[in-house]
């Protein structure tokens, strides 16, 4: 049975990892959230930014945009420029999004232990998470949200299931 699990979750995994290089966009927020921001920033573009970025006091912060586009765009651009080119669109297309997906196998993780600690089944609970819309579709997106949920499950494992100490 368990190996049952772990080829469904496989192929969830490897069908969530295909999201990340298809083409389009889901909404509009997945690029004025935080890519846009960051590419404006790094090339001093004169492009008019979102309000929530504006003014003295703006109401979203820049650390989401940075974490989440700018430090991928230029590892992007490093590794481009490591091989004697110029990053390919379709590179800072997706290096946001990868980074999406690996914290998006972190949100599984979380999962997994919190799913020990309350007696499910870890391979049941990975399975439902892996074939759930919002994992294929959201997790592999640079919304804010995607980094929210990240965070709060996190959070979660802290304060619901600590690390062991491990005894000398």
């Amino acid at each position: 049975m368990f190996e049952d699990v772990r080829a469904w979750y496989a192929g969830a995994a490897a069908l969530r990892m295909a999201m990340v290089f298809s083409p389009g966009y889901v909404h509009p927020d997945e690029f004025f959230q935080a890519q846009e921001v960051a590419a404006v920033r790094m090339h001093s573009l004169g492009v008019d930014l979102a309000w929530e970025f504006k003014g003295a006091a703006p109401c979203r912060a820049g650390i989401v945009p940075y974490l989440s586009a700018e430090l991928p765009y230029r590892a992007a651009t490093a590794a481009a420029a490591w091989i004697g080119c110029s990053p390919p669109a379709w590179l800072m297309l997706v290096a946001p999004r990868l980074l999406a997906l690996a914290l998006s196998l972190l949100v599984d993780v979380a999962a997994a232990r919190l799913a020990s600690v309350v007696g499910a089944s870890q391979g049941g609970v990975l399975l439902t998470l892996a074939t759930a819309w919002p994992m294929f579709l959201l997790h592999t997106r640079p919304f804010s949200n995607t980094y929210e949920s990240v965070l709060f499950a996190l959070l979660l494992v802290l304060a619901l299931a600590p690390p062991r100490a491990v005894p000398s």
